[in-house]
Order: C-alpha cells, then structure tokens, then sequence
C-alpha cells in the first residue's frame, strides 16, 4: 500500500483552498514596422488612384466642356477668369454678366471632340459643335498643357477666347446699347467699320441705339453672335447695323430752318448775308418778295442729314426794269457735333447750315 498522500489542511468552514494553474507561454508582440509598412503601401495606392482619377478628369475636352458650360450659364465672370480674351478694356465692356443675362438665347453645346485624343502632344485641338439660336457653327479650341500640380495632376490651358468681335453702325447716334451698357458707334465714315470694336460672347442680343434723343428713331436689331465664319472662311468681325429716321419733328425744324432763312433773305438788310443767293446780295433792289416759301424737308437718298426745297423771290433791280423770279433750291444740313450728336440751340431745337442753290 502506498504511502498516504498529505492533503493541505482544510479552511475554517470545510472550504478547501482553490488552486490555479498559471501558463508561463511567453506572447508574440506586434511588429510595428509591418503596420507601418501597410499603411505606407495603402496611403500609396489611395494616391495614386486620386492621382489617376484627376487626370482623367483634367483632360483637353474636358477644360473645353467646363468652359462651354460657363458661356450657356451666362457666366462672364468665371469663363473670362478662365480664358483671358486678350482684348482693351474698352473692348471687353459688353463682356459680363449683366449682358449676358440680357441675352434672349445663349450658347447649347451639341458636341465636343478633341482631335488628338489619346495622344501623348502637349498641344490638342478640340472641335465645339454648338448653337445660338438657328445658327450651328464649330469652333475650334487650341488647348495647351500647362505646368502640372505637385508635378503629376495634369493643367490644360486654352489659348483662345470664343468672343465674336463686332462693330455697330448707327447713322447720326453716337452710342449704342446692349444690355444696359453704352459704348460708342462705330466710325462712319471709313470702310469697314472697325472703330472701335467690341466683344461678345456668344447670344442673341438687343442691340439699340442709345438716347436718340427727340429727333432720331431707330428700331433695335436682334443680333444674333456666333463665330461661323470657318464655314466660309470669313473674317470673324460682325457689323451690326441699326436703321434710323428722322422724327417728323426734325423734318419740321429743318422746315422752319429754311423759311426763316428765306424770309431773311427777302427782308433787308437781311438779303445781303452771303448764304443769300448771289442775286439778291444787292442795295438797288425795288422788289423783292418771297413768291414761294419751302413746304417740305425732302431727303437726298445718299445724304440722308441734308434736306432741300424750293425757295422762289420776285426780284426786281431798279425802277422800270423787268421784274423776274429767282428760283433757288435751298438746303438745310443738319448740325453735329464732335460726339456726333445733333446740335440743338438754348431752346432744344435741332441747328442747320443753310445755302442756297440758283437755277
């Protein structure tokens, strides 16, 4: 029999001692070089995919789209800040948001393609198909790679604005308006006119003359600017031209003008002044009466700020000399100014250079 085994004595109460086994296998401790690694490896990928995915959105037709997008928004602002148009800023005053939000119809994009996608050249050409009212051009946009973000994200610069240069013709006004913004005409007087020219991005716009004032009419013109001109091969500038009429206001000025000159001149001393008729400048007049005094301001077709009619005086040169009449034709040319507005006098009324014409 074997030896007896001695049993640890017994707590107060009977409760024998409880015993725990403790393991002494030692633990593996995390590797922080690992982790590190992995987060180094992931943060890598993350960027790279950002990366990708900016590029792919950084792309030729791409800029060409954000910067249509601006022009059908009616955004001056944003694609002028985006696509400088390389003008004066006295040519660039119609290029705003006022203006544009005046537009009745602005640019709908119908297509973009770039030309040289795919390609690995710095320098694209992308064609814009696109629309302003019943007008379908297509522009091409030279697109440029600029200097790239943190040297991988890709920048695409375009070169040239899509503005429609124009230059308005107003007979006899001096400014015009678009939008709510003046500018002045361009010059009459020279072929073509080019002085000054304006900016406009694409729209169908009210082009109006400017304070006519009481004795201009002039109906505004629906101008619709778009650049199809590489239909034909065209010069891009666009003259726009606003139609005016004399009111039947200054027809009567200029009717009042040449009876009051006529009355002068068969009134002496008033028959002496040089815009008299040569006939009439004499002392030894014993008659001179007006036998037809001018009814009518009639226009000339290719001088339309010249009027004239007929002016007739009885003249008779000594006693017992034959009395006759002196037909004349007597013209009244409307005065301007150096801004090119009517000359009017203290009481508002339109100025004329008077002469007369003997038969």
């Amino acid at each position: 029999m074997g030896e007896p085994i001695a049993m640890a004595p017994a707590m107060a109460g009977g409760v024998q001692p409880l015993v725990t086994a403790v393991s002494q296998r030692p633990r593996k401790r995390a590797n922080p070089i690992f982790f590190a690694s992995l987060f180094l490896v992931a943060l890598v990928v993350v960027a790279v995919g950002s990366f990708a995915l900016a590029n792919s959105m950084r792309t030729p037709e791409a800029q060409v789209r954000r910067y249509l997008d601006y022009l059908a928004q009616g955004n001056a602002s944003a694609a002028t800040a985006m696509v400088d148009p390389g003008v004066d800023n006295d040519e660039r005053v119609f290029l705003t948001d006022e203006v544009m939000a005046s537009a009745t119809s602005l640019l709908q994009v119908e297509d973009v393609v770039d030309r040289d996608e795919g390609s690995a050249s710095k320098k694209h050409t992308v064609d814009a198909t696109v629309t302003v009212g019943d007008v379908h051009f297509t522009f091409p946009f030279e697109v440029q790679e600029s200097k790239p973000t943190l040297g991988i994200i890709k920048n695409w610069t375009i070169q040239d604005a899509l503005v429609v240069p124009i230059a308005v013709r107003i007979k006899d006004v001096s400014t015009f308006s678009i939008g709510g913004v003046t500018a002045p005409v361009s010059d009459d007087n020279y072929f073509p006119y080019t002085s000054p020219i304006y900016m406009l991005y694409p729209g169908v716009y009210t082009v109006s003359a400017a304070d006519p004032g009481d004795y201009i009419e002039a109906d505004p013109v629906i101008f619709k600017a778009a650049r199809d001109e590489y239909k034909y091969g065209a010069d891009p500038l666009r003259y726009v031209t606003v139609d005016t009429s004399y009111s039947d206001s200054l027809l009567a000025a200029a009717v009042e003008a040449m009876v009051a000159q006529t009355t002068s001149c068969a009134t002496p001393p008033g028959n002496l002044d040089t815009v008299c008729p040569f006939g009439l400048q004499r002392t030894d007049l014993t008659v001179l009466e007006v036998k037809q005094m001018p009814t009518e301001a009639k226009e000339w077709a290719d001088s339309t700020s010249e009027f004239h009619d007929y002016a007739f005086f009885k003249v008779q040169q000594g006693a017992g000399t034959p009395i006759y009449t002196l037909k004349s034709t007597v013209y009244a040319t409307l005065k301007f100014d150096e801004n090119g507005k009517i000359v009017v006098d203290s009481a508002g009324k339109p100025q004329f250079w008077l002469r007369y014409e003997v038969e």
